[in-house]
């Protein structure tokens, strides 16, 4: 009978215990749902958003400035960077086109000009060293402000020879089409994720040339990145920047730089060189320079008549 008892008592505490544990482990259970759910409901939707959909950015082209007569002074051209990912990038090649590391070392240095060590810490010796800790980077900007023959020259070789994990980013950027022709009128852009005006009228009307950039946002395959067939996407076309037509005449402002440019060359004024030519009917300015001036193309070289 005692034993009886024993048992029953011992059963029922199991029981009780049975049932705490199972409590506590439902609690759990719903407390980490609500988490997940409700207190980091943000952090996951975001997670998820980034793998299922796509944001894809239009960039608006910026508009361009001419000159009275329809000639264009500011226009829009595309330099390269080139991406690098380090566990692809070598020769796959079987046959004899295949190349060593260094053999593309070589090619990298001759026709991009770029560091010989920079380009030996950022290229694998064995592709297949799963410890070496390059294996480990998706990807890396290699280089930029790579010319289009540049690019054009690099991705043949690399084509022919079978080359991998490396690819070219189309960057927009700002071309001069008459070099130092009215620089400190005109300004410059540069490229500093779009293309934004720094200097002159480039800067002044710089929301009149640039436009507004369209997107398209659309769900896609995880491993392929794909627009699923069933999904329909938001897409918004950019809105291209307005141009820009000046009053300055090409033909004038010639005749006053090189003026100008005698008048600095001879005398080596301090204070520099300035003239402006108007319409005395109108007011418009027809020529506008103050020297010394730069080369639109390199805003950074040194200004004419300094070393």
């Amino acid at each position: 009978m005692a034993k009886k008892t024993y048992n029953e008592r011992w059963s029922k505490i199991c029981v009780v215990i049975s049932g705490l544990l199972l409590t506590v482990f439902a609690f759990y259970l719903v407390y980490n749902l609500y988490v997940v759910t409700v207190v980091e409901h943000d952090l996951h939707a975001k997670a998820s958003a980034e793998t299922q959909w796509k944001f894809l950015t239009y960039s608006a082209e910026r508009g361009l400035i001419y000159d009275a007569n329809g000639y264009a002074l500011a226009s829009n051209t595309y330099d390269y960077i080139v991406q690098c990912t380090p566990k692809n990038f070598f020769s796959s090649a079987t046959d004899e086109s295949k190349v060593t590391q260094d053999q593309i070392i070589d090619e990298f240095v001759l026709v991009l000009g770029i560091d010989r060590a920079k380009m030996t810490e950022s290229i694998m010796v064995d592709p297949k060293d799963t410890k070496d800790p390059l294996y480990k980077i998706g990807g890396f900007d290699l280089c930029k402000n790579v010319t289009a023959e540049q690019k054009e020259i690099l991705a043949g070789w690399l084509k022919e020879h079978s080359v991998g994990g490396i690819s070219f980013r189309a960057c927009p950027q700002r071309y001069y089409n008459y070099g130092e022709f009215a620089s400190q009128v005109i300004g410059y852009a540069q490229n500093t994720g779009t293309l934004e005006g720094i200097y002159g009228l480039e800067a002044y009307y710089n929301s009149v040339l640039s436009g507004t950039d369209g997107y398209r946002y659309a769900e896609v395959d995880a491993r392929t990145e794909g627009v699923l067939p069933y999904s329909a996407p938001t897409i918004v076309e950019p809105v291209n920047g307005n141009n820009l037509v000046l009053n300055i005449d090409v033909n004038i402002q010639k005749i006053a730089e090189d003026a100008c440019k005698s008048a600095y060359d001879k005398y080596a004024p301090k204070e520099g060189v300035c003239c402006i030519v108007m319409n005395p009917n109108t007011g418009a300015v027809l020529a506008m320079v103050s020297m010394p001036d730069y080369d639109l193309n390199d805003p950074y070289g040194a200004p004419y008549g300094m070393d």
